[in-house]
């Protein structure tokens, strides 16, 4: 075996009084690899041998002095007995239990007590470089005490492998693997010490420059000067620069304590943030990207002072920051916001998870405000407060914020798209920036003056003054004055509260409404639809006064309403009418109350004037609006009315009953209304006046016509419609009235006859209306006197006949000329399954006498009577004729019997043997003439001699 040529010197001494055996070695140009090699050759299994050399692997020992002292041999061999002194050059040293392997190390050494203690030393690691070191390790077992001082000028790129060794923490190692690409050096003291299973190491750095890239920060990192302490369990930084991508810190210090939750203490005089990149570190962490995930981008430059951080080191949505600033070009872009927002300028100072900020102008789209001020605060849902100063704003631009809310987009989806600008004289709003729920906004507004327009509004909806506000689920009007196209409304306050009970409030001193305008407005909500299609105003203005509207939004029928009302060339067009109904004027009270059946308006209607075709109406009264009825009591004058305008109501109202599809009436109507007018047009007649009560009652409809003067007859009764059935009981009367108007009336014909009559009777039917004819029950009493008669076409063609007889020719009455002269006409007729029986019929003229018996059939049409006439010349011409004839009549007067049969407007008239001829109507022409009658059947002239029977009988 080649052992190593040393250059030493020995002394053995032993002291035989002391029983001490002293050995003494001495040395020097000693190389430590051929010491080791030796030293482990001869005494490999010595312990202390070992872990000398396991500790000291290489180097050059200058000097070297040994001293070992005991009282035998073997106390020789313990450590505790050994002093060892040398210093060493270029020296290889590992430390066990740190694993750290130190090359060129220079230094002094002492081994005394089992302990190896390092002074003055250097050491190098890499390109890490150590000095002014101490070391003290105990060379037993558990290499204790371990304690290590160095000053150290590191190559930071293995400060991680350094690290992991000497700190044993596992949050500690887990943070450390984030940092990668470490470059850099610094300039510091590393302290290990106390035991080896329980080491501590103390960093103290007081210069340092260096970048890495760290996991959670997606920008490179650089630090740069500083002083740096880590002695376990807590990381102190004092007065460092560092950059993050393109921002900046001057001058900070931070502290990391390690015990129980790792947190983190964090102070800055001053900073500039890149917002683009602090945006994207933000969103690296779950629970801020989930918050803020309606948020796309941000961008500017925000700088700060005094910027302070706390919180726990490895959550940082839970850090309280403390600091101000300003920002500069600040750009938003967001999911709800069609433009970017951008800020030119603006202060903010920023505590705990509140940043509030002041001064700021901003623009979105064509929007802008100016000095804003307000906060975000991301404590639980993140919220946005802000109020400015002056404002404009873009409908187009904020539409996606204010739809993205669930309930003030329900309420205004039927007017979407909205456009407009509109400009505040201040703004005020609660935002959160996720959940759309509008629950969680907040809004407040000064109007200057705002322009919203919809395809569903008749117009463009201005706001010239007021207030406006949004607070959670309530919409606030306030003093608010409008326009709507050329509707105006003037100090509005209203509410709406779309919470579980969605509830609205409105009141306004004056509402001043251009129908034709509203209407389109009023058809698309659901609660008027049906009304505004059957009834639609074209034209008119409604003017509101005093308005007081509230309750409950879906329940109309829990409305409290007060309000006074002016109409104003209102023009109505329904299909229930056969022609625009125009409310030239009129007013109106309209209120509602609680009662004990239910809530009910009251519509109290004063004096309005109507136009209904060529009609002139005026409607006045009280109308109530129950639950389940409507109860009228109310009155209608009118210069005339016509039927077919009443039947179109009629039959609307019919063919909505009959049609499935329609909804059933809600309400019933009840109560009385009260119906006067000069004249009622009833196809070709008149009824002049008309005076008549409608009670609408639950199971019928009862008339009772107080005045109806039909072609001069006046009808009293009654009429009762319930059902399908039409009940009627009429008592016409006239009397002394002029027959001549009367007939014109009733024929159409002008001239047809003249007298005064007289007329009475009843008229009953109980039946359905189309059956009303053939139901007709009654009698009527007719008698006039004093006339003459015209153009009566029945009584032409008996005098027609007469005329050509042989007793009778050329002596007729002429009815175009002078007429017949009657002194008394006379009729008594039943009215019988719609027939007109005439009982006792006769007319005493001045020429003849008529008597007739028979019937006029209405509902066919036709006519069936027996006539008697009895001409008073006719027994002055027999006689002439045949004297022994005056002899056998004896005084009597003769009559001729016809019959008239077939249609009404032009019957066959024949004449009739006598025997044909009963006793009824010669007993009617008896009493009327007071003589005796005898019937005759006359002669009639024919053909060829008519002219020559006419010159001569």
């Amino acid at each position: 075996m080649d052992y190593p040529q040393l250059k030493a010197t020995a002394m053995f001494a032993y002291d035989d009084d002391q029983h001490d055996i002293r050995l003494a070695i001495n040395g020097s140009e000693i190389h430590v690899d051929s010491v080791r090699k030796m030293a482990l050759a001869l005494a490999g299994e010595s312990e202390i041998v070992r872990e000398i050399f396991n500790i000291v692997r290489g180097g050059h020992v200058p000097w070297i002095s040994v001293e070992i002292q005991g009282h035998s041999m073997a106390e020789l061999g313990m450590l505790d007995n050994i002093v060892l002194k040398a210093r060493m050059t270029r020296g290889n040293i590992y430390i066990p239990g740190v694993e750290l392997d130190l090359e060129d190390v220079y230094g002094d050494a002492l081994i005394a007590g089992g302990i190896l203690n390092g002074a003055d030393l250097q050491a190098r690691m890499g390109k890490t470089h150590g000095q002014n070191g101490t070391l003290k390790l105990g060379l037993n077992e558990a290499m204790a005490p371990l304690k290590l001082k160095i000053d150290v000028n590191a190559d930071l790129t293995q400060l991680p492998l350094v690290l992991n060794r000497i700190v044993d923490d596992r949050d500690f190692h887990n943070e450390l693997a984030n940092i990668s690409e470490l470059q850099g050096s610094a300039v510091g003291i590393l302290t290990l010490g106390d035991e080896l299973e329980n080491l501590k190491a103390t960093v103290e750095v007081s210069k340092a420059s260096l970048s890495a890239r760290y996991k959670h920060i997606p920008y490179p990192l650089k630090l740069d000067g500083g002083h740096f302490v880590y002695d376990g369990n807590r990381i102190t930084i004092e007065k460092f620069n560092a950059a993050i991508g393109n921002s900046t810190l001057q001058q900070f210090s931070a502290a990391i304590d390690w015990n129980g939750t790792p947190s983190l203490d964090f102070k800055t005089k001053s900073a500039a943030f890149h917002l683009n990149e602090l945006y994207s570190w933000l969103l690296s962490f779950e629970m801020f990207r989930k918050k803020f995930e309606y948020l796309r981008s941000l961008e500017g430059d925000a700088s700060v002072e005094n910027l302070t951080i706390k919180g726990p080191l490895f959550s940082p949505l839970d850090w309280h920051f403390k600091t101000r600033g300003a920002v500069n070009r600040l750009i938003v872009t967001a999911d709800r916001l069609t433009k970017s927002l951008q800020v030119s300028k603006g202060q903010f100072s920023w505590q705990g998870t509140r940043i509030a900020f002041n001064d700021l102008n901003a623009t979105l789209g064509r929007s802008s405000a100016v000095q804003i001020a307000g906060d975000v605060n991301w404590a639980q849902t993140p919220i946005f407060t802000a109020r400015s100063g002056p404002a404009n704003v873009s409908l187009d631009d904020i539409n996606p914020i204010i739809f993205s809310f669930t309930n003030i987009a329900d309420a205004l989806d039927p007017f979407k798209p909205l456009s407009g600008q509109m400009a505040f004289n201040s703004l005020a709003i609660r935002l959160p920036f996720s959940e759309p729920t509008a629950g969680k906004l907040s809004f407040s507004s000064d109007v200057k003056q705002l322009t919203i327009t919809s395809k569903r509004l008749p117009g463009p909806l201005r706001i010239n003054k007021g207030k406006i506000s949004w607070n959670q689920t309530k919409f606030t009007l306030t003093d608010i004055d409008a326009s709507l196209g050329k509707s105006t409304i003037s100090q509005l306050t209203a509410g709406v509260d779309l919470g579980q009970r969605p509830f609205f409030e409105i009141q306004s001193q004056s509402v001043k409404l251009f129908a034709a305008e509203i209407h389109p407005w009023l058809s698309s909500f659901e609660n008027f639809r049906s009304a505004a299609k059957d009834l639609r105003p074209i034209a008119g203005i409604l003017a509101l006064h005093n308005l007081n509207l509230k309750g409950p939004i879906h329940q109309p029928s829990q409305w409290y309403y007060q309000v006074n009302g002016d109409l104003q060339n209102l023009v109505l067009n329904a299909d229930t009418f056969t022609e625009p109904v125009t409310v030239t004027h009129g007013a109106f009270d309209l209120t509602s109350e609680v009662s004990d059946d239910g809530p009910r308006g009251k519509v109290n209607i004063k004096n309005t004037n109507l136009t209904w075709g060529n009609n002139h109406l005026t409607l006045s009264g009280d109308m109530t609006i129950a639950e389940k009825d409507i109860l009228l009591d109310s009155k209608i004058s009118a210069d005339g009315i016509d039927w077919i305008q009443i039947k179109s109501i009629l039959d609307y109202i019919q063919q909505k009953k009959a049609d499935p599809q329609s909804p059933s009436p809600d309400r019933q109507v009840l109560g009385t209304l009260k119906v006067y007018t000069e004249k009622f047009n009833y196809d070709s007649y008149s009824v002049q006046p008309l005076e008549a009560q409608i009670s609408f009652k639950p199971d019928k409809v009862s008339i009772a016509i107080e005045q109806a003067a039909v072609c001069s007859i006046n009808f009293r009764g009654l009429l009762n419609i319930y059902g399908q059935t039409l009940e009627i009981y009429l008592v016409p009367d006239a009397t002394d009235q002029k027959l001549a108007p009367a007939v014109a009336c009733i024929t159409g014909q002008k001239e047809t006859a003249t007298g005064t009559f007289n007329l009475s009777g009843e008229l009953l039917s109980k039946s359905k209306p189309e059956a009303f004819v053939q139901s007709l029950a009654g009698n009527v009493a007719f008698t006039a006197k004093e006339g003459r008669i015209y153009r009566f076409g029945l009584l032409a063609k008996i005098l027609a006949i007469l005329n050509v007889t042989e007793i009778y020719r050329g002596e007729v009455p002429d009815l175009t000329g002078k007429g017949f002269a009657y002194r008394s006409m006379t009729a008594h007729a039943q009215i019988k399954g719609g027939k007109l029986i005439l009982q006792d019929s006769s007319i005493d003229g001045v020429s003849m006498g008529i008597a007739c018996e028979g019937n006029i059939d209405f509902t066919e049409k036709k006519i069936d009577l027996t006539i008697l006439v009895a001409p008073f010349k006719t027994v002055d011409r027999i006689v002439d004729f045949i004297p022994l004839v005056g002899h056998v009549l004896g005084g009597k007067l003769i009559s001729i019997p016809f019959k008239a049969k077939g249609d009404l407007k032009d019957p066959d008239i024949i004449p009739l043997p006598p025997m044909a001829v009963g006793s009824g109507v010669l007993g009617i022409l008896e009493r009327t003439l007071k003589l005796p009658i005898t019937i005759i059947q006359p002669l009639f002239s024919g053909g060829a001699n008519k002219k020559k029977d006419q010159e001569k009988p």
